[in-house]
């Protein structure tokens, strides 16, 4: 069996957390911990879903922590939101941006806090890298009129946050991070799998199962470098599609940013397929392209 082939099991075999028992699991985790779900989130999602989201509770729960309300006001007066006038309160930018717009900016501040504190590679340009492709995701999905914009956000977030929790349990994890840069995501995976039995993307789903994502952004974070399953056929799989191929935007869009005259691997496979979802072209994708760093900080 070559490397290829055990990636697609590893992933195939993590297809659901309701599918596995207890020992399966941590033979998939490998000694990894996922941290719990922070309280503010388990506050957020109960809002969330309830039939009268009260607002103004979420604003109190964030202005009890001044880091968090720091960064809520930061991110929400970024040029990304485009707000005719700075936001000075967080009541004020509750009730503008609405919950699932707050819910994402406080999952990427929570995010942040509870993992890469001791880990063996350098994290602040990983962060700051999630950050990005998040920002880029958030302006694709709404340029592209997709209903909830923030759920692109939040899978830009995620889909890598594996490899810091991977570098946080395995100390030679640096040796096997630097020797895939040489190569492409998809080669980390291969010698993700090759050391640990196991690799980022299965750690990555598993985080967002943990903390109570959506079993699609769950999916399409577990399957973005998955060949076999990136696109899988099926027209209940639209919406997966479509925010499957914004992540893989936003990530070449990053990729071309920072890397001069440097192939993205990855895209050059699955580009057309991407494309379609949205039937652009090559010259539509440049066009969007332009205008998407056009807002970027």
């Amino acid at each position: 069996m070559d490397s290829s082939e055990r990636m697609v099991m590893t992933n195939n075999a993590t297809a659901s957390s309701q599918d596995l028992d207890k020992d399966q699991i941590e033979r998939a985790l490998n000694g990894v911990i996922i941290p719990p779900q922070p309280t503010i989130l388990v506050e957020l999602n109960t809002e969330q879903a309830s039939e009268n989201p009260d607002l103004i509770k979420i604003a109190e729960l964030i202005s009890a922590d001044v880091g968090l309300s720091a960064a809520v006001l930061k991110t929400v007066n970024s040029a990304l939101y485009g707000l005719s006038r700075p936001m000075n309160s967080i009541r004020q930018a509750v009730l503008s941006l609405g919950l699932r717009n707050i819910s994402s900016l406080v999952t990427s501040f929570v995010l942040r806090q509870k993992i890469g504190s001791k880990a063996c590679i350098p994290l602040d340009t990983f962060w700051e890298s999630a950050k990005e492709i998040a920002e880029i995701s958030l302006l694709l999905a709404k340029n592209l009129s997709l209903p909830y914009p923030e759920d692109s956000y939040t899978i830009g977030l995620f889909h890598d946050c594996g490899i810091a929790l991977m570098a946080q349990e395995h100390a030679d994890y640096n040796e096997v991070y630097s020797e895939s840069e040489k190569g492409n995501k998809s080669k980390l995976l291969e010698l993700e799998n090759q050391h640990y039995q196991t690799n980022h993307t299965v750690i990555s789903f598993y985080l967002c199962k943990s903390w109570k994502l959506t079993d699609t952004i769950a999916k399409v974070v577990r399957d973005h470098h998955n060949r076999d399953l990136i696109f899988e056929p099926g027209e209940e799989n639209i919406n997966r599609h479509q925010l499957m191929a914004i992540l893989k935007m936003a990530d070449n869009i990053s990729h071309n940013l920072h890397v001069l005259n440097g192939v993205d691997h990855d895209w050059e496979l699955i580009k057309d397929t991407a494309l379609a979802q949205f039937e652009l072209s090559e010259t539509d994708y440049f066009d969007l392209t332009d205008e998407v760093i056009g807002h970027l900080d």
